[in-house]
């Protein structure tokens, strides 16, 4: 559930090494280039893990990457979900691409205009 609180971020992303996907998927930017994070309540849940599974989420655990299980799951759940937007995005802008027909330019106009539109690929 999603409080109504923003605070800020203890660490600026392009600082923070082993929290910076997390970081940088959760934090909206402020105006005032102030980085800030939306705060969540946590659900508990009881989940059941095979054994290598639960190994792996010990030695994330053991070499304090990570400060405890739920905040690794947290973060695999955070990325898949960032994941799956992207490939979302990118369903939708192959679906307009095919809804918009065919161009008369060539690949090096085609790559270029893409260049110039996202920075160089």
């Amino acid at each position: 559930m999603l409080k109504n609180t923003l605070s800020d971020c203890k660490t600026h992303p392009a600082l923070c090494q082993a929290r910076k996907r997390v970081i940088e998927q959760s934090c909206i930017v402020h105006k005032n280039g102030v980085y800030l994070h939306q705060k969540y309540t946590m659900a508990r849940q009881s989940i059941s893990l095979n054994e290598p599974n639960d190994l792996w989420l010990q030695q994330q655990v053991h070499t304090k990457e990570y400060s405890s299980k739920s905040e690794v799951i947290n973060d695999l759940i955070r990325q898949e979900r960032f994941r799956q937007q992207q490939l979302d995005d990118l369903r939708t802008r192959l679906i307009l691409a095919e809804q918009s027909g065919y161009t008369k330019e060539n690949k090096n106009e085609i790559l270029l205009a893409a260049k110039s539109q996202n920075g160089n690929l």
